[in-house]
């Protein structure tokens, strides 16, 4: 159990019967309600300070489990999964993990094929009896009420961590209450309120129902580089900004880049004053200086590492292409950008048929270097016919005629597509397969690799292709 224990990187949890109690209940709207536990989540927060990742994958799916990922600092949040051995492949793919790398924690006959394939794999006592068989450990802690903290205590002790991280948590706690003891000694100073009567309490409390703008105040803070160069700039309004994470309403962020600068902007969102996170809802716009656009309803800004995620929706537009897709793993000025799932890429440009991607995901933007890595299930379509393959780079070129005549615009054109995995090309009721397929827009020509096969469905083709009339 410890030398298992000694070897994971990240944790991977069902949601109902480990993190919950494994019971459902409803709202009066039908609105699924969720109750976890406080004490798994300092055990998944500790383990996160240690750097060991958590991710979430679960047959269900509501808003609650995407509130407790964030607050937990989940890396995945796989829902509505119903083939989990193939989401737990694909987080493993996506981190360079294997089997032994990996602690799984599930209760019902779903999860056996995860449970079978972890290196530390563990339940809970009010597991199915096939899952406890095939189980390397069963939790003493009931799912809900504090198993998923007992198999994170497991871990750090294994791995010789747990009084650094304790260390680590403590010395935050001490800091937290010398500057409530500052402020208090702060407070101290000021002349005292005077006494009121009931009834001029009263008129103040209805004055502030009738205004309750005037409760809020502005905020604003800045980031700055070891250097002293401003990196980020943040502001909204807020009604107590002397609290640990700080509501926000209005919120308007600023980041300031080497090449292009952007802004973020969004209806509400909160700060977290320890690590400077910042989390962003509803209607969430960034703009960056050179025209690219990303929309989502919920998006994370991890100022100190430089990063942009979200596990929702996500729609970004830059020059003549437009992608969306689920998930987002992004640079704040978006010159690299991941979308992890259900992608989806439409490339317009004139006097050209309009070329749509598809993808399982993930997919991967460098913007810089002009290339988009497409992963899994990957389809291209246009008017002429239609590449299906497991992985396909497109290399995208600006044509400086292009630029002249639209104005405002990226002229964004693909230079080359390379596909490469079980390639097939649909060209009317013609298909060819092939392992490797390379088209060079600028030829005009399509090479393929790895025996090339034709199969012609059509008599008439076949006879063009044969010479006969």
């Amino acid at each position: 159990m410890k030398q298992r224990a000694k070897r994971i990187k990240m944790l991977i949890l069902d949601v109902d019967g480990v993190m919950t109690d494994g019971r459902i209940i409803y709202d009066s709207k039908g609105n699924e309600l969720k109750c976890f536990n406080v004490a798994d989540g300092m055990g998944l927060g500790l383990l996160r300070q240690a750097g060991i990742k958590v991710a979430i994958i679960t047959a269900k799916g509501c808003g609650a489990v995407l509130k407790r990922a964030r607050d937990i600092g989940a890396v995945e949040v796989k829902q509505k999964v119903m083939d989990k051995l193939r989401a737990f492949r694909r987080i493993l793919k996506k981190y360079n993990l294997n089997n032994q790398d990996i602690c799984f924690i599930g209760d019902d006959l779903p999860d056996l094929p995860l449970i079978k394939r972890a290196g530390l794999a563990v339940t809970v006592p009010g597991a199915c009896a096939e899952a406890k068989k095939a189980a390397h450990y069963v939790t003493k802690k009931e799912g809900g009420k504090g198993a998923v903290r007992e198999i994170a205590e497991i871990i750090l002790r294994s791995q010789n961590k747990w009084q650094k991280v304790i260390k680590r948590y403590l010395t935050l706690i001490l800091i937290f209450f010398v500057s409530l003891s500052i402020l208090g000694c702060a407070q101290e100073k000021r002349p005292q309120a005077e006494v009121v009567s009931a009834q001029e309490v009263s008129d103040s409390q209805k004055e502030l129902e009738e205004a309750p703008d005037e409760q809020f105040s502005s905020f604003s803070v800045s980031g700055y580089s070891t250097g002293g160069k401003k990196e980020w700039d943040l502001e909204g309004k807020s009604a107590d900004i002397m609290s640990e994470e700080i509501q926000l309403t209005d919120v308007t962020g600023k980041v300031y880049g080497e090449k292009s600068d952007m802004t973020i902007v969004a209806d509400k969102g909160s700060l977290n004053r320890l690590d400077n996170s910042v989390h962003l809802e509803k209607d969430v716009l960034a703009i960056t200086d050179d025209g690219a656009t990303m929309a989502t309803d919920c998006l994370d800004w991890d100022a100190q590492n430089e990063n942009l995620s979200s596990e929702a929706p996500v729609e970004i537009k830059r020059g003549m292409m437009q992608a969306e897709g689920t998930g987002l793993i992004a640079q704040p000025v978006l010159n690299l950008v991941q979308l992890k799932e259900d992608v989806t890429v439409n490339i317009s440009m004139p006097s050209f048929p309009t070329t749509v991607i598809t993808c399982d995901g993930p997919l991967d933007v460098n913007y810089q270097d002009n290339l988009a890595v497409f992963y899994e299930n990957v389809k291209v379509k246009d008017s002429r016919g239609e590449i299906f393959a497991d992985k396909m780079d497109v290399y995208f070129s600006a044509d400086a005629e292009q630029e002249k005549q639209i104005e405002g615009m990226e002229g964004v054109g693909i230079e080359k597509i390379v596909a490469t995995g079980k390639v097939e090309i649909h060209h009317g009721s013609n298909i060819t397969y092939s392992e490797k397929a390379v088209y060079d827009s600028d030829t005009g020509k399509l090479i393929l690799t790895g025996r090339p096969k034709l199969v012609i469905y059509s008599t008439e083709e076949l006879g063009q292709i044969m010479g006969s009339k």
